[in-house]
Order: structure tokens, then sequence, then C-alpha cells
């Protein structure tokens, strides 16, 4: 920018500033009265600022049902304080009582305005019902479940409750103890309310457990076998319940036997409460095995003679005799005729005084074979023709022998065949 160009901008604008003085001075007194009027009124508008537009009202009402008019003021918001029993709170009264209200305001300039109303909220009536239940021993159901009402004002509810009935009987009577009200802000308006109960009928089921009793084995040994573990394995005791359990089941010689218990279920204060269980009971089992003798017998075999074949060898492999016990074997198996059969033994197992313990012994046998064999001999019957007659014709009876020999005293006989033969033509 040039100085010249500059000069004739700096010279315009001073035009400017002129024509505005000049416009001012013209118009001083206009601008001076507009000037006064403004703040006249700024100051009016403020003096009045928070007068009463409504006043506040109050009239006598149910708790639940509105019975105040709110006040409204010119540019201001209003303030409540309410005074009950000698107390001041702010804001407005929400449950049943005896109110004085006070609406206030306040305008820049200090100025304070308040009104006030009286109202009696009185109690609402409500009844309060209880639903029936049936619950296990031990299980309580949430009181708020089955407490209920539909004379509460909107946005109130039941927040807690606590019913009453007798929960060591089966059937009983539930009453309400008492319960607890809050409104939509979470303000307590229990006392609110003018409450009547209703009732209703509790059944209280036997509570089901299964208890399993134990089991236990051993070879024997003389000495009695007893079990006395248990555990509940489903369902659980209520409260502070505690079980009994006593076993009456023990086994000494080798045997099975069911490791049966009588279980009893008590209170804290020692009364018997196992009726208020159904109690199922998979019972374990006492098992005593008996001691093992193993005898591997020998075997034998022959042509047939007519006469008994058996072996009396026999071996002991292994054995669990006890001191003082004495194993005799006998009764071998026999066999005369041709075939073959097992060589069984008959064991027998006394103690130091001669009396059997058989039954405290399992005897296996490896047993051996004892075969008798056929002696074979050839025979050559006769051989017969004949020409059609009609007649029924048989061979000649007479049996030769071929080869073999028959055992001394022996002999075969023969005879007619069951069927003789005709020819046919």
């Amino acid at each position: 920018m040039t100085y010249d160009e500059y000069t004739v901008k700096v010279r315009a604008r001073m035009k400017k500033l002129v024509r505005a003085e000049n416009f001012i001075k013209k118009y001083r007194f206009l601008i001076i009265a507009v000037a006064d009027i403004l703040f006249i009124a700024f100051i009016f508008t403020m003096y009045f600022a928070g007068s009463y537009m409504r006043d506040l009202s109050a009239s006598d009402v149910v708790y639940g049902e509105d019975g105040i008019t709110r006040a409204v003021a010119f540019l201001s918001d209003v303030k409540y304080k309410y005074t009950e029993n000698g107390e001041e709170k702010n804001g407005l009264p929400y449950g049943a009582g005896i109110y004085e209200i006070t609406a206030e305001t306040n305008n820049p300039f200090g100025v304070v305005r308040q009104q006030k109303a009286d109202i009696t909220v009185y109690k609402r009536k409500a009844f309060i019902s209880v639903s029936d239940i049936m619950t296990e021993y031990g299980e309580e159901p949430d009181a708020l479940s089955v407490v209920s009402s539909s004379d509460l004002a909107q946005g109130d509810t039941i927040t807690d409750a606590e019913i009453s009935y007798d929960k060591y009987s089966k059937y009983s009577d539930i009453s309400i103890v008492s319960v607890t009200i809050k409104n939509r802000y979470g303000n307590d308006v229990t006392s609110s309310y003018d409450l009547h109960f209703g009732e209703a009928k509790a059944a209280v089921m036997p509570k089901a457990i299964t208890v399993d009793t134990g089991s236990a084995e051993k070879k024997y040994d003389g000495k009695e076998l007893l079990c006395a573990e248990y555990e509940i394995t489903a369902g659980s005791l209520a409260y502070d319940d505690h079980i009994k359990v006593e076993f009456s089941s023990s086994l000494t010689l080798p045997g099975t036997l069911s490791n049966k218990a009588d279980i009893k279920i008590f209170d804290k204060n020692g009364t018997d409460v196992t009726e208020k269980y159904t109690v199922s009971e998979r019972i374990g089992s006492l098992n005593v095995y008996p001691l093992e003798i193993n005898i591997k017998t020998g075997s034998s075999e022959k042509e047939y003679d007519g006469t008994p074949l058996s072996c009396k060898e026999y071996e002991i492999t292994s054995s669990e005799l006890l001191n003082g016990h004495r194993l005799s074997v006998s009764g071998f198996t026999e066999i005369t005729e041709p075939g073959t059969v097992y060589n069984s033994v008959t064991a027998d197992i006394t103690d130091e005084n001669g009396k059997s313990v058989n039954e405290i012994y399992k005897i296996n046998e490896d047993r051996g074979t004892l075969k008798v064999k056929g002696r074979k001999i050839t025979l050559k019957s006769a051989s017969s023709s004949f020409e059609y007659d009609g007649t029924v014709h048989n061979a000649d009876t007479e049996v030769e022998l071929v080869s073999g020999k028959l055992y001394d005293g022996d002999a075969f006989y023969t005879y007619d065949h069951p069927s003789a033969l005709t020819a046919k033509k």
C-alpha cells in the first residue's frame, strides 16, 4: 500500500467518526431519555421478580393423592420447605402427617417472598396378602415372592417382608410379621399406610437325602470286619441338624454281608427330626474272602480191564493254610468203564482240636484226567441168499471173532435182526 493510498483510507475513517459525533450531539437528549427508560424498566422488572403469579394452596388428602397446588412466580424459581413436629425440612412432604408448607422466592435485590399452607395427609389403608406355600424342610421361600398388595399408591413397592410359620410342622398357618414399603425415590413410606395382613397355609415336605454306607473287604484273619464309614451323597442336612449313624453289621467268616445301619437325624437341641427327611440308603457290603489252597491232581489212563482206575497223586502248588491247621486229601475219583473223567478230590481241613474249619478255605483244583480206553475187536457175521417165495427170511445168526480178544469171562451173543428182510419182486 502506498502513502497516498493510506492517507485516503485514514481520511475516510475520520469522516465517519465526525458524522457519528454529529449524530450523537444532534440526538443526545433522545438517546439519554431512551437509556433512562430502559434502566428504569430493568430495575422495575428485577424488583418484581419473585412475585407470585399463582398462590400456594393445599387440601387434606389420603396418602398417594396430590393435595398441593404449587405456586408459580414471576421470573423466579419457587423453593419449598415444610415443618413436621417442629422440624424443618427442605422440599415437599412425601408421607402421611400434619405439615406446614412454605413456598419461598428471592429477587436480585434480596427481597424474600413467602406463602404458607397447612395440609394433613392421612394414612392409606392397604391389605397385604400372602400366598400359600409348599416348600421342603430347610428351604425357606423368599418372603417377597409370596406377599403382594393392590392397594399401594402409584410408584410404591414392597421392598422387604418377613413371614412366620412353623418350619418344623408339616402343615401350619402363615402370618406376615412385617413389610417395608418404599416410594419411587427410595424413601421409606411404610408409616404412611394403615396395613392389614392376610393369612395363608404352609406345607413343609420332608427333605430328601441319600446316605451311602461304606464297604470293606479282607482275607479271613479270624478278626471281625466292620466299616463305620458313611457319606451323604445327595441332598444335605438343613439348619444345624446333624446325623447319627449306628452300624449293626459285622462279619468274621468268609462271605458277603450288607453293611446296614440305623440312621437318625437330630437338630441342634438334640430333638429327633428324622421324620423331616426322606432318607434313601445305598448299602455297602462287607466281604471276607476265604484263604486259598491250590491242589493239582495227577492223571492216568489204561485199557479197559474191568477194574477201577484211580490216581492218588496230587501236589499243593500254593497254600494259605494257617498254623495249627491240617489238610487231608481223600475221595479220589475212580472210573471203570471206558471214558474220560476229571480226577477230583475231597479236601478236609481241621484245626489243632480236630474241628473242621473248611468254611474259611477255598480249595482250587487243577484237575488231572482219568481215561479208560476200550479194547478193539472185529466180528464177522454170516451171509445168506434166497429166492422169493413170499415169506420172511433171516440170515444165519452165527458171528465169528475175526480179530481182538475178549477179556476173561466175557462172551458175546447174537440175536435176530429186529426187522427181517422180505424180498421184492
